[in-house]
């Protein structure tokens, strides 16, 4: 069903005829511009009808043939047309038709039904996952023991002994955080996917603990004696997934658009729901973490390919201490994530670093009419211009999420041999491995497995 209104603008007059969507969702966000003064119009949708809408005056329009100067839809879960001269003749098909043209009824089920769960998820159990993933943050791993009880209740027993003995369940304590994350954010990706990628970096990590035990060892060390680097890369990972908690909702069209089959016009089409400057903050942090996190795949293709994790080369051959080129911009630690080495390939990172500079530097223009965003990546060399659209930078702030919840697969699994090399050790952890018994046991004990975790086990 759709619902067409009639908005005056407050500055110039001009009449506007606003075709909304109904959707979905009850509540729906919606940022437009008048077509002549290009103030931004904000308001909110609510179960398909308009409930408020600043800079305007808005009515609700009963006949379709009435003139305006403008006309634009809005949609809090599809993509829509971006503002045009009003043309009573030719009248667009609603956002919902549109959207058939471009996949097929199944992958806009499984979106909408994704959505769903992932919203009711934030709204329900996020918050109380939140507190669990604050507490451990913190240190208090007694108090995030007995939150994480309230999560999963079946582990009741098991999380008594740990109330009991915090101090000896780190590694338990960190495997159900992990879980935690995965239960919220794998919502939004392919189930198959995060299992390839789990059983993946598990796998080579453990691979090279048992080829080169000596480096996993010293890289592990180098990360706690620069200050727990494992530890603050958590914390970061967090706090960016839980401001995507909020920032969703903005997003909507966008991840609706990833399930598209066909090309996207993204010259016509773009999202309702939000401005450039309300996700240009997000994006500009997720890539600044990501490009501090790569330090993790370039150390752990360093040891499986070079030997030591501190023998950084790039494509060029050039060579680089770890150290240093934690020092380096992030455009130049790109430069040595090798193509073709098994952690650069998982994470199949495209990272424009163009628009990152301009952002950072506040060298850019948005359009709000033909939601384009024109920048100046070169501070020397303001005519140096590039342009894209609003969709495409929503679009890379769920790729971007993606690729950081990769990299918070690497850090989780050095995170849980860290706690193994400590003591922490888990029998659950061990069971999950397919290490042969004649294989070094990956706890660092350099043991064959049949004679350490695998006798114990056996036991």
């Amino acid at each position: 069903m759709n619902h067409n209104y009639t908005l005056i603008c407050d500055v110039c007059n001009s009449k506007i005829q606003l075709r909304i969507q109904e959707g979905m969702f009850n509540k729906n966000l919606i940022r437009i511009n008048c077509g002549n003064c290009k103030i931004t119009l904000e308001g909110e949708i609510e179960n398909g009808k308009l409930n408020y809408i600043h800079s305007c005056k808005f009515e609700e329009t009963e006949s379709l043939e009435e003139l305006h100067d403008y006309f634009i839809e809005g949609s809090g879960e599809l993509l829509t047309l971006k503002i045009r001269k009003y043309d009573i003749e030719n009248r667009p098909p609603t956002p919902f038709l549109r959207v058939m043209e471009y996949m097929p009824f199944e992958e806009y089920d499984k979106f909408i039904k994704k959505t769903m769960d992932f919203l009711k998820k934030m709204n329900n159990e996020w918050p109380k996952y939140r507190r669990v993933v604050e507490l451990w943050n913190i240190g208090n791993i007694e108090l995030a023991t007995q939150e994480i009880g309230k999560c999963f209740p079946e582990h009741v027993n098991l999380l008594s002994e740990r109330i009991n003995y915090p101090e000896n369940n780190k590694l338990k304590m960190l495997q159900e955080m992990h879980l935690i994350q995965l239960t919220c954010f794998g919502l939004l990706y392919n189930n198959s996917f995060y299992e390839y990628v789990a059983q993946t970096v598990m796998n080579e990590i453990v691979h090279l603990s048992q080829s080169n035990i000596s480096q996993t060892n010293e890289l592990i060390d180098y990360f706690q004696n620069e200050g727990d680097l494992l530890g603050q890369y958590q914390k970061k990972i967090f706090n960016l997934l839980n401001r995507f908690t909020d920032l969703f909702v903005y997003l909507i069209p966008a991840y609706g658009a990833t399930y598209y089959t066909e090309e996207i016009d993204y010259k016509n089409l773009g999202i309702s729901t939000c401005s450039f400057e309300e996700i240009k903050q997000f994006y500009l942090d997720i890539y600044e973490t990501i490009g501090e996190l790569i330090i993790v795949p370039i150390a752990l293709n360093n040891i499986k390919y070079r030997g030591n994790f501190q023998i950084s080369k790039d494509k060029d051959g050039i060579e680089k201490k770890i150290e240093k080129l934690k020092e380096d911009s992030k455009g130049t630690r790109l430069m040595f994530l090798n193509q073709n080495e098994v952690f650069t390939d998982l994470l199949q990172l495209n990272l424009n670093n163009k628009l990152r500079n301009a952002i950072g530097h506040n060298n850019y223009e948005y359009n709000g009419i033909r939601q384009k965003i024109t920048y100046s990546p070169n501070l020397k060399n303001l005519n140096e211009k590039y342009s894209t659209y609003l969709l495409k930078v929503a679009l890379e702030c769920i790729e971007l999420l993606k690729r950081l919840l990769i990299l918070d697969e690497m850090v989780y699994q050095l995170q849980k041999f860290q706690y193994i090399f400590e003591g922490n050790l888990s029998m659950r952890y061990f069971r999950n491995l397919k290490i042969g018994r004649n294989e070094m046991c990956p706890c660092g004990s350099n043991l064959k497995f049949k004679k350490c975790h695998g006798k114990i086990e056996q036991e």
